[in-house]
């Protein structure tokens, strides 16, 4: 494990934009045990999916409680086929790399996932903060610490204290490869796409 006061780490931030279901007699809105996708303006994709189990809106701040961000792969064009993760923990940072590649194994729609108990999202400048403990995990590499500052503007991370990180690079290198593999493969049927297209128009200029 490394330790580090200040971590910046490329992460798609909190974005809430969500129908409020329920009027607090304080004149908050509530919304309780939510699943939100969140869209990319520009090309209607979804980035991430946004999970509470409770929150208020206040002006223009944010408050929620039992927060769960699902970071989704580039390659989803459909967010019906990712696993809903309502009820989810994340593993322990401690976890042996088998069973972190389990649990893993059935969320391929995912990229990272960040959970913590409550947090303060400010609508007007795009950060999100929290005094409390964050995890944050991905396939190989995982952080926890204590109070944080997510920039979505900045794309960027700020833990405050006492940060663990533990990198697994067997992982690391087992996705490296993985990666290659796709591309080389990707790479062989564009080829063979473009031979068949080839053929396909000089058997028409012999006839």
């Amino acid at each position: 494990m490394l330790n580090s006061k200040i971590l910046a780490i490329v992460i798609v931030a909190l974005a809430f934009s969500a129908r409020l279901y329920s009027q607090a007699s304080d004149g908050t809105a509530l919304l309780k045990h939510f699943r939100l996708p969140q869209y990319n303006a520009k090309t209607n994709k979804a980035e991430f999916i946004l999970y509470g189990k409770e929150a208020d809106a206040l002006g223009i701040v944010v408050n929620i409680n039992g927060v769960l961000v699902d970071i989704l792969s580039k390659e989803i064009t459909d967010i019906r086929v990712v696993k809903n993760l309502e009820n989810l923990n994340v593993y322990d940072i401690t976890l042996d790399s088998d069973k972190v590649q389990a649990f893993w194994r059935d969320k391929p729609c995912s990229t990272m996932l960040i959970q913590t108990p409550s947090a303060k999202y400010d609508r007007s400048t795009q950060i999100i903060k929290g005094k409390e403990w964050l995890k944050v995990r991905s396939h190989f590499l995982d952080m926890d610490g204590v109070g944080f500052e997510a920039d979505h503007g900045r794309q960027t991370l700020h833990i405050d204290k006492n940060v663990k990180v533990v990198y697994r690079k067997d992982l690391a290198d087992a996705a490296k490869k993985e990666s290659a593999e796709k591309e080389k493969k990707a790479a062989s049927t564009e080829k063979n796409d473009k031979g068949t297209e080839k053929n396909g128009k000089t058997d028409e200029k012999s006839e």
